[in-house]
């Protein structure tokens, strides 16, 4: 099977950007960093505890007075959890900034609250495994809970799903100029909109696909999950339809030799991550007045899927979940209806 390149020049940018955070973090940092990429954490994940980190030294260094890159293990190891504490309070009470001559004010809910204490506790379980501290004092620090229904991700009822699935060939309107771009992307929208709802694909693994990674004929593609790992999915008869509608107008298109990726854009490369979202969120609005994201159609899929299967494990498989226990905590109401199914099953009358 031929590697699938996208991501690693994905990864390249991301390294890049990790360089770019290190130059500005204290000097440990930089072993840190190495610790968690040959853990096994993928680069985006190190990248992520590198950018909540940055907000914490950020913060002390405020408060110390220094650089950023100033901030000492000696510093870390004299904070107390009431200064962990301090610290995550400020970021959800908020900040004001200035961008682009406006004001802009930044709070983060408990779910970010949470991640950011998962990239200190990070650091300080390196330092103290590697004897750098003499205790670690984040183990004292709880985490920030989360409502569930923070956690249970929104998606579309069956007619929402519909509309959306209809919306490129009903030839939803948004001016003149998106009429135009309408014509060139008509057999791309659907087909990525359609493959969303069929496969609950993430976002990523969509942009990373291949021509050569989708086999029409026997109805299947192979996917990189999380991690790097190759995976073969299979589709029915109604998505291998509309792909050949797509594959057919791709062919028409004047691409570069070296362009493989199977969703091309309008400037003939790979689409991007956010080039999907904002496709995504454009029909979204248009048709059903509302903030609309891939992970939301993903989100479809799995309740779908799991409403019709009713296997939580199948569901866990098609998603690419680690863990069953992950699919189970995000879509925590897809037992509503089975719940409102037992009542009255057991009489309590003769």
């Amino acid at each position: 099977m031929k590697q699938i390149t996208y991501y690693n020049e994905r990864d390249i940018k991301i390294r890049k950007k990790i360089d770019e955070l290190k130059r500005k973090l204290p000097n440990f940092c930089s072993d840190y960093t190495i610790s968690e990429l040959s853990s096994g954490n993928s680069t985006l994940t190190v990248y992520n505890y590198l950018t909540d980190l940055s907000v914490f030294f950020d913060y002390l260094a405020e408060e110390y007075k220094i650089n950023s890159s100033a901030i000492s293990i000696k510093i870390l190891e004299e904070l107390l959890p009431k200064d962990i504490n301090v610290f995550l309070e400020y970021q959800r009470m908020g900040r004001s900034k200035e961008w682009n001559g406006k004001i802009i004010e930044s709070k983060s809910g408990n779910k970010a609250l949470a991640r950011k204490l998962s990239s200190i506790k990070s650091l300080y379980r390196y330092l103290f495994n590697n004897d750098m501290i003499k205790s670690n004092i984040t183990t004292k620090i709880s985490t920030p809970k989360i409502q569930m229904q923070d956690n249970v991700i929104r998606r579309l009822d069956k007619e929402q799903r519909n509309q959306m699935l209809d919306a490129p060939d009903n030839k939803i309107i948004f001016g003149d100029k998106q009429a135009k771009y309408l014509e060139n992307t008509l057999e791309r929208d659907r087909a990525i909109i359609s493959f969303f709802l069929a496969t609950g694909v993430r976002v990523s693994e969509l942009v990373g696909l291949n021509i050569n990674d989708i086999d029409l004929d026997r109805k299947y593609f192979d996917i990189t999950r999380k991690g790097g790992k190759i995976e073969r999915l299979y589709f029915a008869d109604d998505l291998s339809f509309i792909l050949k509608k797509w594959t057919q107008k791709r062919k028409s298109i004047n691409l570069p030799k070296n362009e493989n990726a199977f969703f091309i854009s309008l400037q003939k490369k790979r689409m991007s991550v956010s080039a999907v979202e904002k496709m995504i969120a454009k029909y979204g609005y248009a048709v059903l007045n509302k903030k609309l994201s891939p992970h939301k159609l993903r989100a479809t899929y799995g309740t779908e899927l799991y409403n019709k299967t009713g296997d939580i494990y199948k569901v866990a498989t098609a998603l690419g979940h680690s863990s069953v226990d992950t699919t189970r905590r995000h879509y925590a109401d897809i037992d509503e209806q089975k719940k409102k199914d037992i009542a009255g099953v057991v009489k309590v009358g003769r």
